[in-house]
């Protein structure tokens, strides 16, 4: 279980805050979300993740390649996803808040667009990871400090450069300050009004096993009230098939790790 408390949502009130089919269309998009590949770094090395539960990670098993080094990895994520992306989660730096600032340089020297979430908790810490290279600082729920820090943020790294995420378990927002609200709806008004322009909606519990988002009807509401934001969603992509589904709900890109190591959107060489 992530660190960090575990709020209830009733989730009655949360669909009754999210407009009606004729209010809310989910219009179909005449493109596909793009794949953003993740990389979970521990201890200098690509693990797996397996839904959220850290202490189960092990190094990573992969049809891509058979290392663990993460600038390896990282460029044949790159090759399968047909990306110049790579979205980092520095799990040493989310769980212990020691950022590998080192690594994460290295890794901007060999992508143009790297995305990294290592455990952001103000906006010192944030502008710590962007001066390393990060060209997306990715600051979470589980781990920003409070929403006004949020606004902050954005001001000392630029509002293109800094992207935030609304963690979730199982449905259910977690966060390590009180002066979060429960509900995914209202997580999202604060962090908008507080200067996002790329959104991320992540559910921990679904991530590595294959079993969908499970956050359509969110993303839905979130892009028919905020069009202008990048949304991207994460956590449990099967592979292709999911795509349709996301670009209809409004997901502008997507968060793959385990579907391309195991090869499901096509090994390199082969189109997706």
């Amino acid at each position: 279980m992530p660190r960090g408390i575990v709020y209830r949502i009733n989730w009655s009130s949360v669909s009754q805050s999210i407009p009606m089919e004729e209010n809310n269309p989910r219009r179909p998009r005449l493109h596909k979300p793009r794949i953003i590949p993740v990389m979970d770094i521990r201890g200098g090395e690509v693990v797996r993740a397996i839904a959220g539960r850290r202490e189960q990670y092990k190094p990573l098993v992969s049809r891509l390649t058979d290392s663990t080094d993460p600038l390896v990895v990282a460029e044949e994520l790159r090759i399968a996803a047909q990306t110049d992306e790579i979205y980092l989660a520095d799990l040493d730096g989310i769980v212990a808040g020691r950022p590998d600032l080192n690594l994460i340089g290295k890794l901007a020297s060999h992508n143009s667009r790297l995305w990294v979430d290592a455990g952001i908790r103000n906006s010192n810490d944030a502008y710590r990871v962007r001066q390393a290279g990060a060209t997306v600082v990715v600051a979470g729920l589980e781990t920003i400090e409070d929403a006004p820090e949020v606004e902050m943020l954005a001001w000392v790294i630029g509002r293109d450069h800094f992207a935030f995420s609304v963690d979730m378990y199982a449905g259910r927002p977690i966060g390590s300050a009180l002066s979060w609200p429960a509900s995914p709806s209202d997580v999202i008004n604060l962090a908008i009004k507080n200067c996002t322009e790329h959104l991320i909606l992540l559910d921990l519990a679904r991530v590595g096993i294959g079993s969908g988002t499970g956050t359509l009807d969110v993303c839905s509401w979130a892009k028919w009230k905020y069009p202008g934001v990048e949304l991207i969603a994460g956590g449990g992509v099967r592979g292709p098939e999911d795509l349709p589904a996301l670009a209809e709900a409004g997901v502008d890109a997507v968060l793959v790790a385990s579907a391309l190591h195991d090869g499901k959107f096509g090994l390199p060489g082969a189109a997706l």
